[in-house]
């Protein structure tokens, strides 16, 4: 904040003689000059010797010093107040004294005074504890709060312990907080448990249902390839056997033919040897005697060799049935051969199938246990480290709430002889803020002493001439306030006449930050959300509330440090605060927001945290934002 210097009074002084001078808007018309000061008459009064305009205390001082008339020189003449020529004096543009300090205010010259004395914030205003400083208005109950020297200690004392009691119900909450984290933890631990166990239960019933599943086929597949291979082993059978059946039957016939043709002959060459022999007998009868023993010589021999070649031929279908009998063990080892390969082969398929089986299974139980039984595990594993963490951060907690409560049981003294003094002082500030604002306030709007930090939520701005501002189209801002004692320091931007989209219909309201004497030791960008309420006279519900977010979405431009310059280069807030009609008299819903051409507004509280969504009833002060309308509080 800028010092004041010299001795200049905190507001500006009427002259003890002439006319009003003060900077104006435009050059007043020479016709309005008093022709003694030179300047706008104050007080106009004409004389009826000429009909000239003067101030009543520059026309006064000559009549009294018995002087003629400055004009036309007639030494006795008669005043009589202009109220006309008075009227268009009073209605000339003209600046706040104040401008080269910052103040834009451009109004009447009727108004003038009461704006220094009432409204303007840049009046010099010398510090209630009489160090010798002077601030502008706006600054200076900050001054006087937390810089001075000359500050009384019973409201340092009570500063330190209002901060105390601030840092301990942070810390409560901050327990509270802590304490509903690690319920909530726990409840999601159990949730997340008795979850796992249904899973696991639902992958155990899945993991049954399958081996019931693959076992049947199994079994099934073991039945249909045993059913397979009892088919084949009878075809096999059946095959063998009618091939030994075809070769036995082959050999019997080749056998019983050969020993028939043998026969044939055999009784072929009897016959005919019976023939030549009757023939010879009959021919020669003489030899048969003779040839008697040869013959039946012949035919013992013949005999002999008969039964040697019927023997032979014996033994030769003996040898025969040996081949047979040969033949049909050959084919039955065979058989067992082939069906002792089917079956190892079966056996192997079937071995091989459960090996794939089992197989498959431990694949699919180790892809379960990697996708959601591991997961789960880790999950209860992190969870339960959280729970441990947190738990150990409590007990510090605890520590440090207990050390606290610890200092303010010595403080209790302290602040028990003080309080009576407190007490004092805090009517002084009452009386005092009083009688700046000028009008008369109802109780339950009346803003909270300035032993407890007016400048920090909750606090209230009073926005006077809220005609004038609308008409004129000029912004109103309002005294800074900090979101806590050390903290982000900001002020209000107050649009009559709206802007953006709420130009002409809408009342618009901006929260710019400001540069700070503690900027160096926060976090920026800010973080936060600040509460913006216009107020109802008619009754404590029914306020107008926006909350302000300073987000991501905000932008840096917004929530950035402002190193040059008082505030930053934008501000964030809601075009369409609220609507032109709604701030008239309302009797059926009893609100009422303008008063004596005054409107007040409340910072209910400033919230510094991150946040991890957007706020809604937010804007920038940018045309590509959008807005939304403020919520009415009952």
């Amino acid at each position: 904040m800028a010092e004041g210097g010299g001795d200049e009074p905190a507001c500006q002084p009427l002259p003890e003689a002439g006319g009003y001078d003060y900077p104006y808007v435009e050059e007043p018309p020479e016709n309005l000059n008093c022709p003694i000061c030179f300047l706008p008459c104050r007080e106009p009064h004409i004389i009826e010797c000429c009909g000239a305009k003067f101030c009543q205390s520059c026309i006064e001082r000559e009549h009294f010093a018995g002087k003629p008339c400055p004009l036309c020189r007639v030494k006795k003449f008669k005043m009589l107040i202009d109220q006309d020529h008075k009227r268009k004096i009073l209605s000339l543009k003209v600046y706040c004294t104040q401008r080269e300090g910052g103040c834009q205010w451009i109004g009447e010259l009727r108004h003038i005074e009461n704006h220094l004395d009432k409204d303007c914030q840049y009046v010099l205003e010398a510090c209630c504890w009489d160090c010798g400083r002077k601030y502008a208005r706006k600054d200076v109950g900050f001054h006087e709060q937390d810089e001075c020297v000359n500050r009384p200690r019973e409201l340092v004392l009570l500063k330190k312990v209002e901060a105390l009691e601030k840092q301990c119900e942070a810390q409560r909450k901050s327990l509270e907080e802590k304490d509903r984290i690690i319920k909530e933890l726990k409840e999601k631990m159990d949730e997340d448990r008795k979850e796992m166990e249904t899973k696991m239960a639902n992958v155990s019933q899945q993991l049954e249902t399958k081996m019931d599943k693959i076992t049947k086929e199994l079994e099934a597949k073991m039945a249909d390839g045993t059913r397979e291979l009892k088919t084949a082993m009878a075809d096999t059978a059946k095959e063998w056997e009618a091939k030994t059946a075809n070769i036995t039957k082959e050999l019997g016939e080749k056998v019983e033919t050969k020993m028939a043709n043998n026969a044939e002959g055999l009784e072929a060459k009897l016959a005919n040897n019976m023939k030549e022999l009757e023939k010879k007998f009959a021919a020669n009868a003489e030899k048969i005697e003779e040839n008697d023993n040869k013959a039946i010589q012949n035919n013992r021999e013949m005999e002999e060799k008969f039964r040697t070649e019927i023997a032979a031929v014996k033994e030769e279908g003996k040898g025969l049935q040996k081949v047979v009998e040969e033949v049909e063990k050959k084919l039955i080892k065979a058989n067992e051969e082939t069906n002792r390969e089917t079956t190892r082969q079966l056996n192997v398929r079937i071995e091989e199938l459960k090996q794939e089986v089992e197989k498959k299974l431990k694949a699919e139980l180790k892809q379960l246990e990697n996708n959601k039984i591991k997961p789960l595990e880790e999950k209860m594993t992190k969870m339960d480290k959280e729970v441990t963490a947190a738990v150990k951060t409590a007990g510090d907690s605890n520590v440090q709430v207990q050390t606290v409560q610890d200092r303010m049981k010595r403080n209790d003294k302290t602040q028990k002889e003080t309080s009576d003094r407190i007490s004092i002082i805090d009517r002084q500030f009452e009386a005092m803020r009083k009688m700046s604002s000028g009008f008369k306030i109802p109780e339950w709007q009346r803003p909270l002493p300035l032993t407890s930090f007016s400048n920090i939520p909750p606090c209230q701005f009073t926005m006077m001439n809220f005609t004038y501002h609308k008409k004129q189209g000029k912004a109103w801002y309002s005294p800074p306030f900090y979101s806590e004692p050390g903290g982000y320091k900001f002020c209000l931007r107050i649009d009559p006449n709206g802007m953006l989209e709420g130009k002409e219909s809408h009342l618009s309201v901006w929260v710019y930050v400001m540069r700070g004497r503690f900027d160096e030791s926060l976090k920026w960008p800010f973080t936060g959300k600040v509460t913006v309420q216009l107020l109802n006279w008619k009754a404590d519900k029914g306020h107008i509330q926006n909350i302000v977010s300073f987000d991501d979405a905000a932008g840096d431009k917004v929530r950035a440090r402002v190193t040059s310059g008082k505030y930053a280069a934008t501000g964030r807030g809601s075009s369409k605060f609220v609507p032109h009609s709604m701030l008239r008299l309302n009797v059926g819903k009893n609100t009422e927001f303008i008063v004596d051409d005054c409107m007040c507004f409340k910072i209910s509280k400033v919230d510094v945290k991150d946040i991890s969504g957007g706020y809604s009833h937010t804007a920038s002060l940018s045309s590509s934002d959008s807005f939304s309308t403020s919520t009415i509080v009952s």
